[in-house]
């Protein structure tokens, strides 16, 4: 999907609702996707909604890293793995 092409399909959706942009799969983000991002930022926010970036993949990462934009977007991070079980309770040695 092209920069124009994300930009689009976000602007497409009523700005005043949290639009996910599910990035897991993307394998390259340049600057100009990166605009697309933040258009799409500014769109949400003027309306009050938001935008989700969810699962972004490591290149998607570094690039939000190296440009210092991590923090403008919301982040919804892969599932982890379960939290481990804890063993059950025993008494206490007498």
């Amino acid at each position: 999907m092209t920069s124009a092409e994300l930009k689009a399909r976000i602007y497409a959706n009523d700005p005043s609702h949290t639009i996910v942009v599910d990035m897991r799969s993307v394998t390259f983000c340049d600057s100009s996707g990166l605009a697309a991002l933040l258009a799409g930022l500014e769109y949400t926010a003027t309306a009050r909604g938001a935008l989700v970036l969810r699962q972004p993949s490591p290149p998607v990462m570094r690039l939000l890293r190296l440009t210092g934009t991590t923090n403008a977007f919301t982040i919804e991070p892969a599932p982890g793995p379960a939290p481990p079980e804890l063993p059950a309770e025993r008494d206490p040695p007498r």
